[in-house]
C-alpha cells in the first residue's frame, strides 16, 4: 500500500473513533422539544409553568419559569417554593419576594414533581403537579 492509502485508512479510523467518542460522550445529554406539563392550571397560586429554552444540552435539568397569580405573593404571602420528587426529596427550593409574580427554577427532565408554595409562616398555601417533558433524549 502506498503512503496515501495508509493515510486514508488512518484518517478513517480516527474519524470513526472520534464519532463514536462524541456519541458516547453526549449520550443522555441532549433533550429537545421540552415542555412543562401541569394539569389543572390556573389555580389560586400558580398561573403557568413554562420551559425557558426548548433544548437542553449537557444537563438533565432545565430552567423553568413559574408564573404566580397576583394574589399569591400579596394576599396569600407566598415566600418560598419547593419542588419535590416522588420520594419526597426536594430537588429545588427558592425564596419568593412580596409582589413577585415570576420564579425561575432548575428542574429535572421527565421526573414527576410536586411544586409547593409556602407562606411567611411556612404554611402550605398551594401545590401543583408538574413534569418537564422531552420528545427526544439522546
Amino acid at each position: 500500500m502506498d503512503d496515501s492509502g495508509e493515510r486514508e485508512s488512518t484518517r478513517r479510523r480516527f474519524l470513526a473513533a472520534a464519532a463514536a467518542t462524541g456519541t458516547v460522550g453526549l449520550s443522555g445529554c441532549l433533550a429537545t422539544d421540552l415542555s412543562a406539563e401541569a394539569p389543572g392550571l390556573p389555580t389560586d397560586v400558580f398561573r403557568l409553568f413554562s420551559v425557558v429554552n426548548g433544548l437542553a444540552v449537557g444537563s438533565s435539568e432545565v430552567r423553568v419559569k413559574a408564573a404566580l397569580t397576583e394574589a399569591a405573593t400579596t394576599e396569600m404571602k407566598v415566600r418560598e417554593m419547593t419542588a419535590v420528587d416522588p420520594a419526597g426529596t426536594a430537588v429545588w427550593t427558592g425564596a419568593v419576594e412580596g409582589g413577585q409574580t415570576s420564579v425561575g427554577m432548575y428542574l429535572p427532565i421527565q421526573t414527576p414533581l410536586t411544586v409547593r408554595a409556602f407562606d411567611d409562616s411556612a404554611g402550605l398555601v398551594g401545590e401543583q403537579s408538574l413534569r418537564i417533558r422531552a420528545r427526544s433524549l439522546l
